[in-house]
């Protein structure tokens, strides 16, 4: 378990797949993440099995410690032993935990665990442009823009373009 007092990043278990089943197909989530289809329960399990099986791939469900409730959920993808990289996604699964700060402290645990232990030296991430709040959050937690993916989302019948933003291990 990696945590800071606040938040606790557990890693995913079988037990979580109710949880990332309604989060995965929570309507204002899908749209944030850029996708538009709904997921089956099957989906969810197997993309469960995939992960737990890649060792480039280490996901988390985030854990708020003083109300003992889970609040979303932090991946980090394609992690690679060579470039020494990896894709981040997070989401807030609760309407009731967003914006109180969860995702930014989940953040923070995660670089630091990614930076220090797994030794990696970057870590990216794609973001729709219309997400001002979370293009917002990434900034806070020491993300910077690096370019920009041209209609890269089809989401309500419209394309949206997608931020390339990504957070360096500090140097010394």
């Amino acid at each position: 378990m990696l945590n800071n007092g606040r938040v606790a990043l557990i890693p995913f278990a079988r037990r979580h797949l109710p949880l990332l089943y309604g989060w995965l197909n929570d309507v204002e989530l899908r749209a944030a993440m850029g996708e538009v289809t709904a997921l089956t329960e099957l989906q969810v399990e197997q993309y469960f099995d995939r992960a737990s099986r890649d060792p480039g791939h280490a996901a988390f469900i985030i854990y708020e410690a003083a109300a003992r409730v889970e609040v979303g959920f932090i991946t980090l993808k394609d992690i690679g032993p060579v470039h020494r990289r990896g894709e981040l996604s997070i989401a807030i699964g609760r309407p009731d935990k967003r914006r109180q700060g969860f995702a930014a402290d989940a953040i923070q645990v995660l670089c630091h665990h990614a930076f220090g232990n797994l030794g990696l030296e970057r870590i990216w991430l794609t973001v729709r442009t219309d997400n001002v709040g979370a293009i917002a959050l990434y900034r806070r937690c020491g993300f910077v823009e690096e370019g920009t993916l041209q209609r890269f989302f089809f989401c309500g019948n419209r394309w949206v373009d997608a931020l390339i933003m990504a957070r360096l291990k500090p140097k010394g």
